[in-house]
């Protein structure tokens, strides 16, 4: 029987040749055979974080590169009618505050930046919070009374220190939210250019 095992210094069979062989084609037995081979199998490099000199490594390899029009014209036409795995799910808080973290590079969390921020205050979860907060009290600022008019929803415990304090829950409580109209919710934030709500 020949061995076909790879042996340690032993040069590969594609070594120097680029891409595949136009003329070589993988059945469906060849392919059901290697997937059910395969089935079960771990990766070796799986948990494993990749260390920075192998992503420069990468990084150089691919700078540069663009696919041809013939390649992309594939991938459009392979993805066709694809639905996205992700699409209509909700990403968890917790999941945000750590992508937030590696784009900023900071160690602790000190709030959103701008754009993400501006995404998570029109998320569709806070939209309910705040309508909830609206009905509960009957759409009146209950600092002046004023009713149907101007009206916002307030944290009594800011939003920014709910999420500093990853307390996420806090945030989406009805009772941490009060309605008041423009000028009331105003008037909470701010007293001789200091914040007034309340810290936890």
């Amino acid at each position: 029987m020949v061995e076909t095992k790879f042996k340690k210094g032993q040069a590969p069979w594609n070594k120097g040749l680029k891409g595949y062989r136009k003329d070589h084609i993988v059945t469906d037995e060849t392919k059901r055979k290697i997937s059910l081979k395969n089935k079960g199998k771990i990766s070796n490099n799986k948990g494993k974080p990749m260390s920075e000199e192998q992503k420069n490594k990468i990084s150089i390899a691919l700078k540069g590169k663009r696919k041809s029009d013939e390649a992309r014209k594939h991938m459009s036409i392979s993805k066709k009618g694809c639905v996205a795995h992700n699409k209509g799910k909700i990403t968890p808080l917790e999941t945000r505050i750590k992508q937030s973290l590696i784009q900023t590079k900071e160690i602790e969390f000190n709030g959103f930046k701008n754009g993400f921020n501006r995404r998570f205050r029109n998320s569709s979860r806070l939209k309910i919070w705040r309508k909830s907060v609206f009905e509960r009290d009957n759409y009146t600022c209950q600092d002046c009374g004023l009713k149907r008019g101007h009206i916002e929803a307030h944290h009594k415990i800011t939003f920014a220190n709910c999420i500093k304090n990853k307390n996420i829950k806090l945030t989406f409580d009805i009772n941490n939210g009060i309605t008041l109209c423009k000028k009331c919710h105003r008037k909470k934030h701010t007293k001789g250019g200091k914040n007034r709500c309340k810290k936890m």
